[in-house]
């Protein structure tokens, strides 16, 4: 019976570790595909500033399409990841003391939520153009 209760809490502990493990790489696969998309994005030969005439951001995208498309996804792949790592963290607040750790682990999901749809919209916001 011992070694069925061994084996039972070895196999709950190594869940836990998969998770944590998951839930880092999750964070560091966001970060890395955030800067580069984003620095991507702006690092773009003439990235436009905001003072070009309509004609000019056309050819830009014109020329750029492309790679302003490739670095875009990124971002957008990058989103899916904080979420990912947002919801991981949740579990190992949980996984620490599950009767304390419900209120912050709701937090933190709904903040990594928060920042992928505020990403997303700064993402894909158009401003208006006057």
């Amino acid at each position: 019976m011992s070694e069925m209760t061994t084996t039972e809490g070895s196999g709950k502990e190594s869940s836990v570790r998969r998770a944590q493990l998951s839930t880092g790489v999750a964070g560091l696969a966001f970060a890395v595909l955030y800067q580069v998309g984003s620095s991507g994005l702006v690092s773009l030969p003439g990235a436009p500033t905001g003072t070009e005439s309509d004609d000019d951001l056309a050819r830009y995208f014109a020329n750029y399409s492309r790679g302003v498309l490739i670095f875009a996804v990124l971002v957008i792949i990058s989103t899916a990841f904080l979420v990912w790592f947002a919801y991981g963290f949740r579990r190992c607040l949980l996984t620490i003391d599950p009767s304390r750790a419900a209120t912050p682990g709701e937090l933190v999901v709904g903040a990594g939520v928060a920042a992928a749809a505020i990403i997303l919209c700064a993402l894909f916001a158009g401003g208006e153009r006057g």
